[in-house]
C-alpha cells in the first residue's frame, strides 16, 4: 500500500473527530437557498444532483427526518477540496452527515446510521437472510463506477472541457490546497492518486467496457428479482435495496447511461417507489435542471468570462491606438 494511503488510513478518523470544531468555524458564508433548517441537530453537506447525496436525502425522507442542508459545490469551485471540508471529510467526498457533533463521512455508513438512529420504518430487515440480501445489493450498487461512466459519457465540447480543463483543474486545486494546508498533505496526495486513477479509467476503453458490463449485470440482477410481480427487491417491505435501486434509476435517466425500458420490471418498480408518500421528488434528479446548474456554475464562470472580455477590450483599444 502506498505510504500516502497508509497515512490516510491511520489518520482519517482522528482528523475527522479533531477537525470538526475547527471546520465549523471555517465554513463559508451560506446563501439562504442553500439551507433547510432542522430542529434536531442533523446537517447534510451535499450537492444538487450528487448520486450519493440523493441516497441520503431519500433515506432521511423515508424516516421523516428534516435536516439542515449545506451546499458543498463539487462543480468548478470544487469546495470539497478546500481544507475546511477536508477536516470534516478526509476523503473529500460528499455527502457528510453531522448529527449532534458526530461526523459520518461514507454514504453507506450514513445510510446505516440513519436507520439505526432515527425512528420510522426500518430500512434494513430484521431477518438475517433478508438483511444479508439487502446488504449484498447495496454493496453491488456502491461498487458500480457511476462517476467514471458519467464523465466518460460526455461528448463533443463537453468531453474537450473535461479533458483539457476540468480534470487538470482538479489536480491544480488539490496541489494548491496541499501547499496551503501541509498538515493535510497525506489526504491531498490520496486525492491526487484518485484523480489520476479516474483519468486513467476514462482513457481506457477496456476499463470503461468492464464498468459498463458490471452495470448491465447489476441491472439484469435487479430485473430478475422483480420479474413476476414482486413489490420490493427483498422480502415484503421497503429496504435500502429499494432505495439504492431508485437513486440508480434516476441517475441513469438523468445521464442517459442506460435505457430503463429494457428493464420493464425495474422500470415499474421505479415508478412505484416514486409514488411513495415521503418520496422527495425535488431531491431525486432524473433530469438536470439547467437553471439550477447555471446558478451553481455562474459564480465561478462569469467573473472569469468578464476578465477575458475586459482583457480583449483593452487589447482592441491598444491596437486601435497603435494604428
Amino acid at each position: 500500500m502506498p505510504r500516502a494511503q497508509e497515512e490516510l488510513s491511520r489518520g482519517s478518523q482522528e482528523l475527522t473527530a479533531a477537525g470538526g470544531a475547527l471546520a465549523r468555524r471555517q465554513r463559508p458564508h451560506r446563501r439562504p437557498e442553500e439551507i433547510v433548517e432542522s430542529a434536531i441537530g442533523v446537517t447534510v453537506y451535499g450537492f444538487y444532483g450528487s448520486f450519493c447525496t440523493q441516497k441520503v436525502y431519500l433515506a432521511l425522507a423515508e424516516k421523516g427526518v428534516q435536516a439542515e442542508r449545506r451546499t458543498v459545490n463539487i462543480g468548478p469551485p470544487m469546495e470539497n477540496y478546500e481544507p475546511w471540508y477536508a477536516r470534516i471529510n478526509p476523503r473529500m467526498v460528499i455527502p457528510t452527515l453531522e448529527h449532534n457533533g458526530a461526523l459520518i463521512c461514507d454514504s453507506a455508513a450514513i445510510l446505516r446510521y440513519i436507520d439505526a438512529t432515527f425512528e420510522g420504518p426500518k430500512l434494513l430487515p430484521e431477518a438475517a437472510t433478508e438483511r444479508a440480501e439487502v446488504e449484498a445489493i447495496v454493496a453491488e450498487i456502491d461498487r458500480l463506477q457511476i462517476r467514471e461512466l458519467s464523465y466518460k459519457g460526455m461528448r463533443g465540447p463537453l468531453a474537450l472541457a473535461r479533458d483539457r480543463v476540468l480534470m487538470p483543474m482538479r489536480a491544480r486545486a488539490l496541489r494548491k490546497h496541499r501547499a496551503a494546508a501541509p498538515e493535510l498533505a497525506p489526504l491531498y496526495d490520496a486525492r491526487l492518486d484518485d484523480v489520476a486513477t479516474w483519468v486513467g479509467t476514462m482513457a481506457s476503453e477496456a476499463s470503461i467496457a468492464e464498468a459498463r458490463r458490471a452495470l448491465d449485470t447489476s441491472l439484469d440482477g435487479l430485473e430478475a428479482r422483480l420479474r413476476g410481480g414482486a413489490s420490493y427487491l427483498v422480502g415484503d417491505a421497503y429496504s435500502l435495496a429499494d432505495l439504492m435501486a431508485t437513486v440508480l434509476c434516476a441517475r441513469l435517466l438523468a445521464l442517459g447511461i442506460a435505457d430503463l425500458s429494457a428493464y420493464p420490471a425495474l422500470q415499474d418498480h421505479y415508478g412505484r417507489m416514486k409514488a411513495r408518500p415521503n418520496f422527495p421528488k425535488d431531491d431525486i434528479v432524473e433530469s438536470l435542471d439547467r437553471r439550477r446548474l447555471f446558478r451553481i456554475v455562474a459564480p465561478f464562470v462569469l467573473p472569469r468570462l468578464l476578465t477575458i472580455v475586459l482583457l480583449v477590450t483593452a487589447l482592441i483599444v491598444l491596437l486601435s491606438r497603435a494604428f
